[in-house]
This record gives C-alpha cells, sequence and structure tokens, in this order.
C-alpha cells in the first residue's frame, strides 16, 4: 500500500477530500517510513564515525613515523607552502 507526499494530503484535508481513517492510515506508514529512514542513517553515522575512528588511527601512525624519520636524518621539518605544489628532484 502507497502513500501520497504529505503536501498532497494536506492539501486533500483542507477540501475535506480525505477521512479520517484515511488520514490515520497515511500517518501510519509516513512515520514507518521515517523510522526506516532514521534507523538507515543511525547505521550510516556509525560506519562513517567507525571509517574517521580508523583514518585518525592512520593519521597518527603516519605522524610518528614521519617524526621518526625525521629525527633519524637530523633533519628540521619543512614547512609545505600553501597554494603552489612541491617540486620532486
Amino acid at each position: 500500500m502507497g502513500t501520497e507526499p504529505a503536501k498532497e494530503l494536506l492539501k486533500k484535508w483542507k477540501l475535506h477530500n480525505l477521512t479520517v481513517e484515511m488520514a490515520t492510515g497515511h500517518t501510519l506508514q509516513h512515520l514507518d517510513m521515517l523510522h526506516d529512514t532514521d534507523q538507515h542513517a543511525t547505521i550510516q553515522r556509525q560506519q562513517i564515525i567507525s571509517s574517521l575512528k580508523e583514518i585518525q588511527t592512520t593519521l597518527r601512525s603516519l605522524r610518528h613515523d614521519v617524526d621518526a624519520l625525521i629525527a633519524h636524518t637530523s633533519m628540521p621539518p619543512s614547512k609545505p607552502k600553501r597554494g603552489r605544489p612541491r617540486k620532486d628532484g
């Protein structure tokens, strides 16, 4: 069983072309769709948070590796110039 967009239902309600029973049925269907959407969004949000935590861990590890290499070579860390690509070689 399908439902109509909320604005269309409101228009029909104002024109008295929608019974209380029909409005209740449509409302329940909309609530069910909202619940499903919310559950899906919650799962996606949890996956994104998990991915971000993995990225943070990787970045910390890379930062540690870079710091160790700098310390090993006794080179001062360079400050990247913004807006210009670095020249290699």
